[in-house]
């Protein structure tokens, strides 16, 4: 039987090219799994840069919404509108801080988000200082349209750093689309090199083709829910849309509650050019913004449509080797009705300013009137009881002697009421001189002034630390004496006088001035009617006083800012308290 014949060993070829076919399947079946994670983590990149787009186009929502409410407040007055303010700018805060986190690994856009918490910060405090300015001096239109217009430069700085983080994301986006098309590509030619390399391995080539074709579709089926997800959020756009349209300038995307609202619908625009889903005159109107958008020049517009008035953002794009272009509307009809009230009021209030300068000049008048007629008779009456007092006083029994004291008396304080009269007139009409004042140097100087009225009496002065304002120092010098010259008066009766200047705890605002003393005081009830013209509490055969002082008081604190009012019981003292706004910190230093 011949002998078996001996199988030959494997040539030293075969051997190299069937290891190296192996090598290559290896190599194949590597890079087609690292190309499917990079494939998903692609995915995700671009999912998160979905997310920090629609966070952005919500914070911008935000800011557009808290001033509007603040401007709706200026002009209704209804607090829920402060309310809604508050809400939106915490909406605000919350996207902010969900930008922080979603942007933790880029430094270029985290120092963008600290420009941004700054002027979102700042806004939200001018919206509620102008609130407040508001409650406290519901009539003081200049100060709010100076706030509107700080506001509008504010709302510009944060939008314009709004779309410096979307060009980065916008970029970020197409690099990763970049990244993903390369890996694609790149996994191919491997696949096809290697089907040609190692045909004899065709299935275990075909087993990792299949395994990396699983990896796409799950690395696809994410991405089709991230666009799922991305479009659901778009589609709650408020009072907008968000449009995307191609170089045929045909309609991709198109989500946003505000299609409805002028009778669009998604279903209607996407896939569709802007000449098959819009009129000729729209798209007269719309098509020249649409092409320098494609040419990479956005543009930014406000125009009427479907009974509504909007502003349109048109802005280039990129999409991997393609440019789109995208557009975003926000409905500022509200923003329209309340500017057009804002014009109607001001147009009210310029005639209510020429109504005003009227009224004061014929106050003008009857000033000049006052002083210069009503004068004259009182001289007279003062020059002939003075001359009858000299020249009959032999002649008059002492009942007569005293009518004409009396008569003098009356002439004399009806000459100081007309002199108060006009004081309190003129006061409200001067512009402030306002500078750095101190209190104390004034508290100290009225003091000094009165020291004539207190001879013969005890009185101990009790002066505190006083603070510096900002005021017109003429007219609060005009307010402390006042102040002390009433409590010098009060405490006649006192045996021992005591009168304490010093400051009180008040608002963060403001700094808060109080007069106290131990004299007669006064009933609370009858304390609204302390600071107004020829109001008094006393009889005066028992004080002087011609009822203008406290109301000089009133008028000189309310043009400075501030606030008065007083605190007594009978026989039992009163303090006086005056607020004045407190100096800024640039002031104080």
């Amino acid at each position: 039987m011949p002998s078996a014949v001996p199988l030959r060993p494997l040539s030293a070829r075969i051997v190299v090219g069937l290891v190296a076919a192996i090598v290559i399947l290896i190599v194949i079946g590597a890079d087609s799994y690292r190309s499917a994670i990079a494939i998903a983590e692609n995915a995700r990149w671009v999912a998160h840069t979905h997310e920090v787009v629609s966070h952005l186009w919500n914070l911008s929502t935000d800011i557009v919404t808290v001033e509007s409410r603040r401007r709706a407040y200026a002009l209704t007055g209804d607090d829920q509108q402060v309310e809604r303010a508050h809400a939106s700018g915490a909406s605000a805060q919350e996207n902010l801080q969900s930008l922080r986190r979603l942007t933790a690994d880029n430094p270029r856009q985290q120092e963008r988000l600290d420009r941004l918490n700054r002027l979102v910060a700042a806004r939200r405090a001018d919206v509620d200082a102008s609130i407040d300015r508001l409650r406290r001096s519901p009539a003081d239109r200049s100060a709010q349209a100076d706030f509107t217009a700080a506001a509008s430069r504010a709302n510009d700085e944060i939008r314009a750093v709004i779309r410096e983080m979307l060009d980065e994301e916008a970029t970020l986006l197409a690099r990763r689309d970049a990244d993903t098309d390369g890996s694609l590509r790149r996994t191919k030619q491997v696949i096809a090199l290697g089907g040609v390399s190692a045909g004899v391995l065709v299935a275990a080539a075909a087993f990792l083709s299949f395994r990396e074709s699983h990896h796409r579709q799950r690395a696809e089926a994410e991405l089709r829910r991230r666009e799922a997800l991305y479009r659901s959020i778009l589609s709650q756009f408020p009072n907008g849309a968000v449009l995307l349209f191609d170089r045929d300038l045909r309609y991709r995307l198109a989500e946003g509650q505000g299609l409805a609202e002028v009778g669009l619908s998604k279903a209607g625009l996407e896939g569709r050019t802007i000449w098959e889903a819009l009129s000729p005159e729209t798209c007269a109107a719309i098509e020249p913004a649409y092409r320098a958008a494609l040419a990479g020049d956005p543009t930014s517009f406000e125009a009427p449509f479907g009974g509504h008035h909007y502003v349109v953002q048109v802005s280039p794009l990129s999409s991997g080797d393609e440019t789109l272009g995208m557009v975003v509307t926000q409905d500022i009809s509200e923003r329209k009705r309340a500017e057009d009230e804002v014009r109607r009021l001001n147009t009210e209030l310029y005639q209510r300013i020429i109504e005003a300068t009227s009224a004061n000049q014929e106050l003008e008048a009857f000033s000049y009137s006052v002083s210069h007629d009503l004068r004259a008779p009182i001289r007279h009456i003062n020059g002939f009881v003075d001359m009858l007092q000299r020249r009959a006083a032999g002649a008059l029994d002492e009942t007569a002697q005293r009518h004409l004291q009396t008569i003098a008396r009356a002439s004399r304080h009806m000459g100081q009421l007309i002199d108060d009269l006009l004081a309190f007139s003129r006061m409200g009409r001067g512009e402030l001189a306002r500078s750095r004042v101190s209190l104390d140097a004034l508290a100290r100087e009225a003091i000094e002034s009165l020291r004539p009225e207190l001879d013969g009496r005890s009185v101990e002065w009790k002066v505190g630390g006083l603070p510096a304002v900002t005021g017109d120092p003429a007219m609060l010098r005009v307010v402390l004496n006042n102040l002390l010259g009433n409590a010098v008066k009060y405490t006649r009766p006192r045996a021992q006088a005591v009168i304490q200047v010093g400051q009180a705890a008040g608002r963060p605002d403001e700094v808060v001035l109080f007069v106290k003393d131990n004299g007669v005081g006064f009933e609370m009830k009858y304390a609204d009617k302390l600071f107004g013209v020829f109001q008094r509490l006393h009889r005066s055969d028992q004080f002087e006083g011609t009822g203008i002082g406290l109301a000089r008081v009133r008028r000189i604190v309310h043009r400075h800012g501030g606030r008065a009012w007083a605190e007594a019981t009978a026989d039992g003292g009163a303090t006086f308290y005056v607020a004045l706004p407190a100096p800024a910190p640039e002031e104080e230093a």
